[in-house]
């Protein structure tokens, strides 16, 4: 799990590390998970409930599951993450697939600004960096996104 400080002081570096765990844990999303498990305890801690960050539909996907955890919060926000980075030609798509963000640097800004997340949920954003840094963008999707067409 990526330090609090990190993540607060340089949101990018705490995407590379959990980009390494990912790597190191031979591509497994478990350590998106449980990065997105602690951002979502630390939205709470601010005072947001989580399932503030989701649309209604995946609020009640979300709230209807039996077990809330950083798996479920990332099935139920999938569509935000397909309509917003795993369509071609979407902005935040192509600034990765340009390299800008290959390094990490802006990317989880880029995220952030791309899902319309408040600041409070920065943690969330390194978590999809880390992965997309991992993984590429399309793979990124394909093990994330419900087979809707948006990846």
């Amino acid at each position: 799990m990526v330090d609090p400080k990190t993540l607060q002081d340089n949101p990018d570096l705490a995407a590379l590390q959990i980009a390494e765990a990912i790597r190191a844990s031979g591509g497994s999303l478990q350590p998106v998970y449980e990065s997105i498990e602690a951002a979502l305890a630390s939205v709470e801690r601010s005072g947001m409930p989580p399932e503030a960050l989701l649309s209604s539909e995946a609020r009640l996907g979300f709230l209807g599951r039996k077990k809330k955890d950083g798996a479920s919060f990332l099935a139920a926000y999938s569509e935000v993450i397909g309509e917003n980075l795993c369509k071609p030609g979407c902005k935040l798509r192509t600034a990765v697939e340009s390299g800008l963000t290959a390094s990490g640097a802006g990317l989880v800004t880029s995220i952030l600004a791309a899902l319309a997340l408040p600041p409070v949920a920065i943690g969330i954003a390194a978590a999809i960096g880390g992965a997309i840094l991992a993984l590429g963008v399309d793979a990124f999707c394909r093990a994330t996104v419900v087979a809707d067409g948006a990846a």
